[in-house]
């Protein structure tokens, strides 16, 4: 319990560091990213590499079949 604070300030740490970073490289960090559809009816919600392919996916498929898919990416602090 004595270190729970210590988890419970470390989003915001993580965010403070990533706005910095973006600032330095001109790039966006978030701790989380959504694409797809805005009224998305069904999301996934993932982390690492399965990302790209889920997101290619969900565009083609609300694309192409009228689907309302999303994806929120849970990003690792790697720039």
């Amino acid at each position: 319990m004595a270190s729970r604070k210590f988890y419970d300030e470390l989003p915001g740490t993580v965010a403070e560091y990533m706005k910095e970073i973006s600032e330095l490289t001109g790039r966006k960090y978030h701790l989380f990213d959504y694409v797809g559809a805005k009224d998305a009816d069904r999301i996934i919600i993932a982390m690492g590499s399965v990302c790209e392919t889920i997101e290619e996916t969900i565009n083609v498929l609300n694309k192409k079949s009228g689907n309302k898919l999303g994806l929120i990416k849970v990003r690792l602090y790697r720039p």
